[in-house]
């Protein structure tokens, strides 16, 4: 989405507005990523202890699950 003048603004110039606007819904957006992203990471962080303890995975594999994943939400 690109921001535009809205018509009929009475002569204000809301591209200014616009851009702030979409600037603000950008970084609200990115930060509901982030805090979901942080509670999944939880939760697979302890379905890999868990799957560890129950000797279905190994530590080495959980870890490197975890690091991957972590990666990407770097990323």
């Amino acid at each position: 989405m690109h921001s535009s003048p809205v018509p009929g603004s009475g002569g204000h110039d809301t591209t200014q507005y616009g851009e702030r606007a979409e600037t603000y819904l950008r970084l609200l957006a990115e930060s509901a990523l982030r805090q979901a992203a942080g509670a999944d990471t939880d939760r697979v962080r302890r379905a890999a202890e868990t799957l560890a303890d129950a000797g279905v995975l190994t530590d080495q594999l959980a870890a490197e699950i975890l690091t991957g994943l972590q990666l990407a939400l770097r990323v």
